[in-house]
């Protein structure tokens, strides 16, 4: 069973999956956009909800919901990242989509995650907290977060049906090659029900962290794959 998404060098977690296995993710490429003039307002993008209405956790929803999450610094988008977006809004238009930027997951983590805030404001690379932004939202209001480089080739559903929990992964041999590991987990494409204990865990483990600045082992890949080992070790001793 395949999902409804794709990107250049990257498959779900296979039998490593917190819940189930979704499906595989395939190619897509991306321009890399740098002027000024490549970005778009917040209304060009399909489906935009402000973030000042974003709700508490959603009650008694036992699979990942209808709900689309985006990270970027500022409601302005590189315009090549629109057909992306746009692409998992319009084979999706039931599903509600949110845009994080600086100003709404910090308020957000003030509001219902404030035992994180020292560390959130302690990162010293942006990437760190977009990437610990992504645990946050997934965990507090359920849905799917993607990365906006990724391409959304049919719906979510029915290949979400039932699935509590998913993650990416990194291709095999880079992982192997690069990292000297045997795999390693992925957080441009995840997905969860509200509430999900493992994110919950993702969050308790950064927060526990010591080190900063260095996003691809504090809030990363890395980090990500740290915390699904740990949270597989409790579960089995459970």
């Amino acid at each position: 069973m395949e999902t409804g998404f794709k990107r250049r060098n990257l498959k779900i977690l296979g039998s490593l999956l917190i819940a189930a296995v979704v499906g595989t993710l395939l190619s897509g490429v991306l321009k890399q956009c740098t002027s000024s003039n490549c970005t778009v307002k917040r209304s060009q993008v399909l489906g935009y909800k402000a973030m000042s209405k974003a709700q508490s956790v959603l009650k008694n929803v036992s699979s990942v919901p209808k709900i689309l999450h985006q990270v970027f610094a500022s409601e302005r988008v590189y315009a090549n990242y629109l057909p992306f977006v746009n692409s998992c809004l319009s084979r999706n238009p039931d599903w509600q989509y949110y845009l994080w930027t600086d100003k709404t997951a910090e308020k957000l983590i003030v509001d219902r995650y404030p035992e994180f805030l020292a560390k959130y404001k302690q990162y010293t690379d942006n990437l760190e907290k977009a990437d610990s932004i992504r645990y946050i939202v997934l965990h507090h209001m359920g849905g799917i977060y993607l990365d906006m480089d990724v391409e959304c080739i049919r719906p979510f559903f029915p290949a979400l049906e039932g699935i509590q929990a998913f993650l990416d992964q990194e291709r095999p041999e880079q992982t192997n090659i690069g990292l000297a590991q045997r795999y390693s987990a992925m957080n441009s494409a995840m997905g969860a029900r509200p509430g999900h204990p493992f994110f919950r865990h993702v969050i308790d483990q950064l927060r526990a962290g010591t080190r900063v600045g260095e996003a691809l082992r504090t809030t990363g890949p890395l980090a990500l794959t740290s915390a699904l080992e740990s949270y597989r070790r409790v579960g089995a001793a459970a």
